[in-house]
């Protein structure tokens, strides 16, 4: 009877081991889901973003596309949650993802004219135009520059409305020199030496359209890259360029000239160094066979403000040829804030409308 009993009470207690096992094996819980989070955007008429995902896990990464509609303004950041986004390319940006629901946004600014640089190392002419003309050639635009010792120059020049403006030109010491578009450029250097003292844009105006844009100037010294500077160009492209016409009365002194050549006829010719193709204005003014009196002679021109002109007076002699006299340096009323009238080396500058100003003929022949 006890082998019996012993046999059932190991057959149970095996039962109860491989009943308690199992019940260990099947203690475990299943793994909880992942929890998502989701991202919105805040976009708006100037600007469109776009996300790879509208739901992301904590630490995912997520990416942004931003579509930027406003020519006058430039993204300053991306923010997630008030917090900012890295920047990968001009408008993609990227984050990871918190705990949270996520908004993103775009903070803009607004584009700043700047045409000189606060080191000095780069200005844009004032003499360049603001306003360019559809289908009327190249225009160039040159800036001017002030490197140690410059003979490689960076550049990267972009616009910003490329449907007004498309292209740019990009240069640097690792890279060769791409262009695309209707911009192009070249350096400038001394007359007796290899030193760049100056950049041209040129710009090919049948490839633009009506509109508004900024030109973005990076330049940096290859030489020195201590040396930079940014520049932001506002131009304006229009069918036409209307521009404003001052009258002024130009007096040409003859006293120091000989009695033969003063009693004589000259011609006169002005032209306008600022001339832009398609203005409405006059690029040259010729005043042919004109005779003195009392000593002078008094033309009449037209005058566009801020604009540059050269003067040049001819002697007709008695067998018709042409011989041209220098104009004195002269400098006439104004400021130092305003400008001065003034004629510095043949050319004219004049700061107000109806102006009468004297210019003096040397008795000296310019060869």
């Amino acid at each position: 009877m006890k082998p019996q009993r012993s046999f059932i009470l190991l057959c149970l207690t095996l039962i109860f081991v491989l009943f308690s096992f199992c019940a260990c094996g099947n203690t475990e819980e299943p793994e909880p889901e992942v929890q998502k989070h989701s991202i919105t955007v805040q976009s708006t008429e100037e600007c469109a973003i776009s996300v790879d995902k509208t739901q992301a896990e904590f630490a995912e990464t997520v990416t942004v596309t931003v579509d930027l509609k406003s020519a006058d303004k430039y993204i300053e950041k991306v923010t997630y949650n008030g917090q900012e986004a890295a920047k990968r390319s001009d408008n993609t940006y990227d984050f990871l993802m918190g705990n949270d629901d996520v908004t993103v946004a775009v903070e803009l600014k607004e584009y700043r004219q700047l045409l000189i640089a606060p080191n000095g190392f780069a200005t844009y002419l004032t003499g360049n135009p603001t306003t360019l003309a559809k289908r009327k050639g190249v225009v160039d635009l040159t800036i001017s520059l002030n490197g140690s010792y410059m003979t490689i120059l960076n550049w990267d020049i972009r616009s910003t409305n490329q449907s007004v403006l498309p292209g740019s030109s990009i240069k640097n010491s690792y890279t060769e020199l791409s262009e695309t578009g209707a911009i192009t450029a070249s350096v400038r250097t001394g007359n007796y030496d290899n030193l760049i003292n100056a950049l041209v844009l040129h710009i090919d105006t049948d490839k633009l359209e009506s509109g508004k844009t900024f030109l973005l100037i990076n330049l940096e010294n290859g030489n020195s890259s201590s040396q930079k500077a940014s520049l932001v160009v506002p131009l304006t492209v229009a069918e036409d360029i209307v521009t404003t016409k001052w009258q002024e009365h130009l007096l040409f002194n003859l006293s120091a000239l000989p009695e033969k050549i003063g009693d004589g006829k000259f011609n006169i010719y002005v032209t306008d160094l600022d001339f832009v193709s398609g203005s409405d204005n006059k690029e040259d003014q010729d005043f042919k066979e004109v005779t003195a009196s009392d000593g002078k002679i008094a033309i009449d021109i037209e005058y566009v403000p801020n604009h540059r002109y050269y003067i040049a007076i001819w002697a007709i002699s008695d067998d018709g040829t042409l011989i041209c006299y220098r104009l004195l340096d002269t400098v006439g009323s104004g400021s130092s804030a305003t400008g001065y009238n003034q004629l510095k080396s043949g050319t004219l500058t004049l700061i107000s409308d109806g102006q009468s100003f004297t210019l003096v003929v040397a008795d000296e022949i310019v060869h």
